[in-house]
């Protein structure tokens, strides 16, 4: 019993010295095989997917920041002013929109860094005459958002807020003439309404005459007036036979100056980065 013992006994010892030498030989050359391919998968991988500085700071700044406001109180005017010569009554073309005759009005902000592009629209809703029952209830009295139906102005200013006083554009003025959009259902290119199209757009300026803002930053009362000068009123577009248009005698009227005044508190409607 003593030899066949002895005999396994050594052969066990000699068996297990071979595998722990079998395994510290083969440990560095697994280790590498393993090791060196998953470098660089990793390498790629954070390459790849690395925030780009400038990629995370467009996103994270304000440049994209864009503020809807609506107006729950505002008072909205539009007019304009004929040369002389001109024997045409310009009330024909003067407009008033309030938030108690069905109106809205909403400014829409979008920061573009150094400057911020103002848009505002006003809307007018007729009201529809019906009776709430027990399936449908009519909207009493309440406008819709404004979708700029009546009259849309938009210009990009420079700074973060707004400032009492004037902002010139056009000749030299602190914003470039083809950063603002004047739009007027009042104004128009029709033989059947006026001749006040316009075809080419002049300087003017915008005028704040008061703009409060809430302790975040946010404006809640805006109260200002805009004038632009129409330097060529747009030609009649081209009718036919069948659009049976009565026949009225028109002034030829070649230009004029736009106003717009509007004073409203204002309420943050939605806010967004893009």
């Amino acid at each position: 019993m003593n030899r066949y013992f002895k005999k396994y006994y050594i052969i066990f010892f000699f068996s297990t010295a071979f595998i722990f030498t079998l395994l510290a030989v083969s440990k560095p050359f697994a280790q590498e095989r393993v090791q060196h391919p998953n470098d660089e998968p990793k390498m790629t991988y954070q390459q790849e997917f690395q925030p780009n500085d400038q990629i995370s700071s467009k996103f994270s700044s304000k440049e994209h920041q864009i503020i809807h406001l609506d107006a729950k109180e505002f008072h909205f005017e539009t007019h304009v002013d004929f040369p002389s010569s001109v024997q045409t009554n310009p009330d024909n073309y003067a407009e008033s929109i309030t938030h108690d005759n069905n109106g809205a009005l909403d400014i829409t902000l979008i920061n573009q860094g150094n400057t911020i592009k103002y848009l505002l629209q006003v809307s007018s809703i007729p009201e529809q005459q019906c009776q709430s029952d027990t399936i449908r209830a009519c909207q009493q009295g309440a406008a819709a958002p404004a979708r700029g139906n009546v009259a849309e102005i938009q210009i990009a200013l420079p700074g973060s807020k707004l400032i009492p006083g004037t902002y010139t554009f056009g000749e030299a003025g602190s914003t470039p003439i083809e950063d603002v959009i004047t739009y007027s259902r009042q104004l128009y290119s029709d033989p059947s309404h006026g001749k006040l199209g316009c075809q080419v757009w002049g300087a003017g300026a915008l005028n704040v005459k008061r703009a409060v803002y809430d302790v975040n930053g946010k404006l809640e009362y805006l109260e200002a007036s805009l004038f632009r000068a129409c330097d060529q009123t747009a030609p009649f577009p081209p009718t036919l036979p069948e659009d049976n248009l009565p026949q009225v005698e028109v002034e030829n009227i070649e230009k004029y100056t736009y106003h717009a005044s509007w004073r409203g508190h204002m309420k943050v409607a939605g806010e967004a980065i893009r």
